[in-house]
């Protein structure tokens, strides 16, 4: 998680970070998924690579506002 998130920071678009922050949406701590939320809004994406991640974000944000 921690090595997804220097790459982002640094701009080191690597999609294969994409499934660890995906991931880290679910953990239980608020700061680290606020943190992969924010880090894959940074990340560019083609088109056909938004389907793996907006159903990520969509339903991480439906469970915040529970």
């Amino acid at each position: 998680m921690w090595a997804a998130l220097a790459l982002v920071n640094n701009q080191e678009f690597d999609k294969a970070v994409v499934p660890v922050l995906v991931r880290a949406l679910q953990n239980d701590n608020s700061v680290l998924r606020q943190v992969a939320c924010l880090s894959l809004g940074l990340i560019p994406y083609l088109e056909s690579e938004k389907e793996t991640v907006i159903p990520a974000l969509t339903e991480a944000a439906d469970k915040r506002c529970e």
